[in-house]
């Protein structure tokens, strides 16, 4: 995703070179439409030396206005404070500090850099990524990319049968071993024969992982803890 919205910026910089505000590191460039505003969705903006804002989407807009309720941080040196975030101006910081000595296009998946702000919620992931220029510094751009990091679902438990996808059968075979029930005992009780019986306690080892009735009962008791 990341390779082919710089691939898109880089076909647009002509145009992006024409935005006004050249002269000012403060100048925002106008919210794009696109990108949408969709909570789960990535916000994308591409800066110019001196931190200049070229293009930014509406999603990204919104996650800027919850960056700036963070608290205030020292911007880099050499970088002065604006409408740009501390954290993006710190991840600017670094990436225009390896561009210094890139020239070559292709070299952006080697200057990417990755910032987690975790005392958000959700969440924000920050990636930085550098495109080069062969006239120069000057003329190099960043593409950062403002994820939001869904957090880990909760597994729900799932019972030993739900886990082993036991049959009715032997859930009944299981519920009679668990009762120290005999082979013989389990045949009369569930009226069918001994090498039935038989064949569902190895299908039951078989899914369970077991060797012995006793590790059977183990393996079920602790998954259903």
């Amino acid at each position: 995703m990341a390779g082919l919205e710089i691939r898109r910026m880089e076909r647009i910089r002509a145009s992006e070179d024409a935005v006004p505000g050249e002269a000012s590191g403060t100048d925002e460039a106008r919210p794009s439409n696109h990108g949408g505003t969709d909570r789960d969705s990535p916000g994308v903006l591409v800066l110019a030396p001196p931190l200049r804002l070229l293009h930014m989407t509406q999603r990204a807009a919104a996650i800027i206005r919850q960056l700036e309720t963070l608290p205030d941080q020292q911007a880099p040196a050499g970088i002065a404070n604006g409408p740009i975030p501390s954290p993006l101006r710190q991840i600017c910081a670094e990436i225009f500090g390896l561009l210094q000595n890139r020239a070559v296009a292709k070299d952006w998946e080697q200057l990417e850099v990755k910032h987690l702000i975790d005392s958000l919620n959700p969440p924000i992931l920050i990636r930085g990524f550098g495109v080069p220029d062969p006239f120069g510094w000057a003329h190099a751009r960043i593409v950062i990319i403002l994820e939001p990091v869904a957090p880990p679902r909760a597994e729900v438990p799932r019972s030993p049968e739900e886990e082993f996808r036991f049959t009715p059968r032997e859930k009944a075979v299981l519920a009679a071993l668990s009762k120290g029930w005999t082979n013989k005992e389990i045949a009369t009780s569930l009226t069918i024969s001994l090498p039935t019986v038989k064949g569902h306690i190895k299908q039951i080892m078989r899914k369970t992982g077991s060797a012995t009735r006793t590790e059977i009962l183990v393996k079920v008791i602790k998954e259903a803890g």
